[in-house]
């Protein structure tokens, strides 16, 4: 299989990084059900390696980061970013996200569907669920 290269713009950003063939539909429509909740809350729910954690934000841009080749596995090398203030919920308090930046890993995206109130994506790292609150 042959990555090809793709080139576009989100917003004011121009992108250009390499996608899988089979996975461009896939990431166009993530970005463009992800753009429909520009400037609302979202609550973001991430399962991997049996844990669960849970943001709060509010969704003020969405990008994809192409962050090349990388030296270890905690850096994704292409990650759907998603910027805006928010929250950790942990189980008995809240406390602000360490940057206004949550990356999710997209160069092993399994799956990515919406239902018209979620967005899911399962990835090589874990399942992600958007809901906009």
């Amino acid at each position: 299989m042959h990555a090809f290269m793709f080139w576009g713009t989100i917003g004011k950003t121009t992108l250009e990084v390499m996608i899988m063939p089979d996975k461009q539909e896939e990431i166009n429509a993530l970005i463009s059900s992800l753009k429909a909740w520009d400037g609302s809350q979202v609550l973001i729910s991430k399962e991997e390696n049996g844990d669960r954690d849970q943001t709060i934000m509010k969704l003020d841009k969405i990008s994809l980061a192409d962050h090349g080749d990388t030296i270890d596995d905690y850096v994704s090398p292409l990650s759907l970013q998603l910027e805006g203030n928010g929250r950790a919920i942990m189980s008995d308090t809240e406390v602000p996200m360490p940057s206004s930046t949550y990356d999710i890993p997209i160069d092993e995206l399994y799956d990515a569907h919406f239902d018209g109130m979620r967005l899911y994506m399962s990835t090589g790292r874990g399942s992600y669920t958007i809901s906009r609150i």
